[in-house]
Formats: C-alpha cells, structure tokens, sequence
C-alpha cells in the first residue's frame, strides 16, 4: 500500500542486532523503509570538534558532552537532510532503539490526515512523559493525543516531520554551536522556531531499554561536575541564569502559541470532526 511518507531508520553500520530488530518490526507492519548510516561519535574528541560549544556547555551544566551525543546529533541532521530531499511530503524518522506499539502506524497515518500542515512531531509512550500532558489539540482515541508540550522531555526515537519542517529544523540546527543534546536541542522552539508538539500514548514508542543507547546513554545522566578554580565559583550564577532563561523560553513557546493551536484544532475538525478534542 502507498503511503505519503518515507520512512528513515538511523542506524550505526556496525549495529547488525538493532538492525535486525528494527527490520522486524518494521517489515511486520508493512513498512517501506531505508536505513540512514549514522556517525558514530564514541571515539571523538569532542574538544576538536568545530561544532561543539565546550565553554557554552561548561558554563551552563558544569560538564561536557560525550562524544556519541555529538555522532547522534550529527546522525540526526543527516536524517533530516534526506527528510527535506524526500520525494514524499512527510518523512518518519526512528532510531534503531525504538519500540514501536502496533497502533503508531495507524496514528502516524491520522496525524496526517488531520493536520498535513504540521513541520515537527514527536512521539512518546513512556509513562513520565505521557504522564505530563499538555494543551490537547487532537484526540485520535481516548488514550492518545496530540498535545503542545510545556516541557522538553528527553527523546528522539520517533518523529515525523514534513519535508519543510525537515529544512527549516536542520538549517536551525545547523546554525548555532551544539551545547545539548539532539532531543533537546529539538524541543527547544524558542530558538528554532519549529514547534515542540507531541503525540503522547502509553506505550506508544518507547526506547528499547535491552539496547545502549546511540547518544551517551546512562552516563548522558551524571551529574558531576568538572570545573574547577574561578569557573566553579561562578558555576551557580551561570546555572540559575540559564535555569531562568530556560524556564522564560518554555513558557513563551507554550502560551503564544494558543491562537496557532485553535488552528490546529479546527482545521483537524473539518478534516475528521469526530476525531478532534474538544475546546
């Protein structure tokens, strides 16, 4: 069956385990699909790396990035190159950790449906994050939604992004010096202009915890810090500058968009009114 998205599975070429897992699952369902050779970041030095901002990084959080944070996010603006060179309107990008629950194709194929003009959505299925909510602005059953998200959890193991939204986030990207990881940098709609929304479902697609992850992993969670002499004194006036700076962001991004996001919500009416949340 045609269907108008590509979708791209970034992957490690040494990683034959994840890839057949992915394969599996994806061949289960049906789904066309290419996997995108990802840069493998564990052996970098990240203090040669011309786009990595060391002291940027330091100075916020007190420590550096590793260097398979660094390969993943390059793999995933390589992901969003193809994306944006796509034939196709939309692409579905995964990692090769995902698990996918059997309802995420047949979302995927609403989401759509019901609002084609969207550049950037993510999908989640763990329960802190599905948890937390958010502005709902389409219902495609009684237990999955596409929200606005106040926050910026952690995670870019699904997401589907227009061909446009592929452009437009990998120039953004691409424009500033990494300090956080992908998934985060991602989330960060203030600075990239592409909206942060969400598909929330419980187990809708969840990291498969039996894989190491492609970025840093647990050690991505360590939260020592590495500085020393006068960067250390100053380590607690930078981190609360950026705690506010963060919080002011986030809550910008989530209300001003409220007028954007009653759009969203009637567009998708007329499109499949039974199917849209309520006002």
């Amino acid at each position: 069956m045609s269907r108008p998205y590509q979708t791209y599975v970034i992957s490690l070429p040494d990683a034959a385990d994840r890839q057949a897992y992915m394969k599996s699952q994806l061949e289960d369902a049906g789904i066309a699909f290419e996997f995108l050779d990802g840069f493998d970041g564990r052996a970098l030095n990240i203090h040669e790396c011309d786009d990595y901002d060391s002291a940027r990084r330091r100075r916020w959080f007190g420590r550096d990035l590793f260097g398979a944070d660094i390969g993943c996010f390059r793999s995933h603006l390589i992901a969003l190159k193809k994306a944006a060179e796509s034939s196709e309107p939309h692409s579905v990008i995964l990692e090769d950790d995902v698990h996918l629950d059997p309802k995420f194709w047949p979302i995927v194929g609403q989401l759509i449906e019901l609002a084609p003009e969207l550049d950037f959505v993510k999908f989640f299925g763990d329960k802190k994050t599905v948890g937390r909510g958010g502005r709902r602005l389409i219902e495609f059953d009684e237990n999955i939604s596409l929200v606005r998200l106040p926050s910026t959890p952690g995670g870019a193991h699904a997401y589907v992004v227009s061909r446009e939204g592929a452009r437009k986030l990998g120039a953004a990207l691409s424009k500033r010096k990494i300090t956080f990881p992908i998934d985060i940098s991602m989330g960060r709609a203030w600075e990239t202009g592409i909206d942060h929304l969400a598909v929330l479902g419980p187990k809708l697609a969840l990291q498969n915890r039996g894989h190491p992850s492609m970025s840093a992993g647990a050690e991505r969670f360590d939260k020592t810090i590495q500085l020393t002499g006068l960067q250390a004194a100053l380590y607690p006036f930078w981190r609360a500058l950026f705690r506010l700076s963060d919080a002011i962001g986030k809550r910008y991004a989530f209300y001003s968009r409220w007028p954007k996001d009653r759009e969203i919500r009637n567009r998708a009416r007329g499109r499949k009114p039974h199917q849209s949340a309520p006002a």
